[in-house]
């Protein structure tokens, strides 16, 4: 998973909000999404200004580099799935063509592949995400039509220098997590989750008027904090996922058990017999059970295993880090 977020300030704001102040806290509070890489662009004098470096949001914001100044930025914490942080050209903001643009979500698999194909444009990096704003960017195709060829798990934000007046794009399609807000002059500000959009604008001290979680297929366009458009975008369902290997799991578990070997029971997350936590896809095109393809092939390993708490592990890890980052608040 990434972290994003970002703001479109309305003009009755300005000088009212601290804009640094707030991109700073954003970044700070999307950490816990993602450290191997931290990035934003914004708007300055017409133009699209971008900044990023393959460190996190911590030594990003000790070192400045979130002060900008900007009315309108979008902003980037990567967890690295696909293509070396040590690259530039793998981490957010990505550029190409007109589009300046941010990305959360994993696409299916050998889709960004399919996509460049179809385009036939040059591939400058080897994170996935490029080829979705390549798509944008070359696609010959309006926005709705070009993310309805999109396939994956897929949150955006972008900026396109093609536009007669600085906008912000901003979608959510199916998977990954998005939540908005505005303050009562109408300035917009935007997170992956509606817990770090709040925990952000408080520190901040914003406070928002109203707020929500996007549905799935919704593509907003934001003008001077004002939501000029919303458009509903039809969304194919991502491909089940594939089992993966998980590293934190020691390799003393045992198969289908709901304690490690010679360990403590668990208090969550109790699980009974062998589930094998997704599909794998074969070589003719089709999805099949994972755990047919592996009692076949092999026996079933505890890796196979996609761990019903991933998501409570990680949450509690991300509450640790905001605790240690920023102490108790009242």
């Amino acid at each position: 998973m990434c972290g994003i977020g970002g703001f479109c300030l309305n003009p009755r704001d300005h000088g009212k909000i601290d804009t640094d102040r707030l991109a700073g806290s954003l970044l700070m509070h999307l950490e816990v999404r993602g450290k191997h890489a931290t990035g934003m662009a914004w708007h300055e004098n017409g133009k699209v200004r971008s900044r990023k470096a393959a460190v996190d949001a911590t030594t990003w914001c000790k070192k400045g580099e979130h002060v900008t100044g900007a009315t309108s930025a979008i902003l980037h914490t990567r967890y690295a799935t696909q293509g070396d942080p040590a690259n530039p050209v793998n981490n957010h903001p990505i550029a190409t063509g007109s589009v300046v643009g941010t990305h959360n979500g994993t696409l299916d698999h050998g889709h960004d592949d399919d996509l460049f194909d179809m385009l036939g444009c040059e591939r400058h990096g080897e994170v996935d995400s490029e080829a979705l704003f390549a798509l944008i960017a070359h696609g010959q195709l309006d926005s709705v039509s070009a993310m309805e060829l999109m396939r994956g798990r897929i949150a955006l934000a972008w900026f396109d220098t093609r536009d007669k007046e600085p906008t912000l794009h901003l979608a959510r399609l199916h998977g990954s997590p998005l939540a908005i807000g505005q303050t009562r002059n109408g300035s917009f500000i935007y997170a992956s989750t509606m817990d770090i959009l709040e925990d952000a604008v408080a520190h901040a001290d914003v406070e928002l008027a109203w707020k929500q979680v996007v549905p799935e297929g919704q593509y907003i366009k934001v003008q001077r904090g004002v939501i000029v458009s919303c458009e509903t975008v039809t969304v194919v369902d991502a491909a089940p996922r594939a089992p993966r290997v998980n590293t934190r799991r020691p390799s003393s578990w045992v198969v289908g058990a709901s304690r490690p070997a010679g360990g403590k029971q668990k208090k969550k997350g109790k699980r009974k017999g062998q589930r094998v936590g997704g599909m794998v896809k074969q070589a003719d095109g089709n999805w099949v059970d994972a755990a047919h393809v592996y009692e076949v092939e092999r026996p079933v390993q505890p890796q196979d295993y996609q761990w019903d708490d991933v998501d409570q592990v990680a949450e509690a890890m991300a509450e640790a880090d905001e605790a240690l980052m920023f102490g108790g608040r009242e």
